[in-house]
């Protein structure tokens, strides 16, 4: 038998032995794996890339939602100091009212007694033509 190593290929106008295909094969599998790593490198870096402008946008995001709850906060108190002055003012009405409605009360007792004296004074002197 012939040794496998002394035997030769012809590829592409070339004679080859096996051993020459080997290296050749191997370096070319090396290359590959070489573009491979650089094309997975370029990924992550354009991915790292991506990530530094989301988390400019999320910072920005940030800044935006603690101005909106810094504003709704605002509002909020506005509302209650709002509504606390509303009280007041409808506490001050409803004492008015009330004194209001006192005097009325005590307008309208003093006019029926007033009034009451004279019907009974008319009626007590039958003389009077009134």
């Amino acid at each position: 038998m012939d040794n496998i190593e002394d035997k030769e290929i012809t590829l592409f106008g070339m004679k080859l032995s096996i051993g020459m295909i080997g290296i050749i094969v191997t370096v070319l599998s090396s290359f590959i794996g070489i573009l491979w790593f650089v094309f997975n490198l370029y990924q992550k870096i354009e991915s790292i890339e991506d990530m530094a402008a989301y988390n400019s946008r999320l910072v920005a995001v940030e800044e935006n939602t603690a101005k909106i709850n810094d504003y709704t906060r605002d509002i909020k108190n506005d509302i209650k100091n709002d509504v606390r002055r509303l009280e007041k003012i409808v506490e001050q009405v409803e004492r008015d009212n009330k004194q209001m409605a006192r005097e009325v009360d005590k307008d309208l007792r003093e006019m029926r007694d007033q009034t009451d004296k004279k019907i009974k004074r008319a009626l007590d002197n039958p003389l009077s033509n009134n």
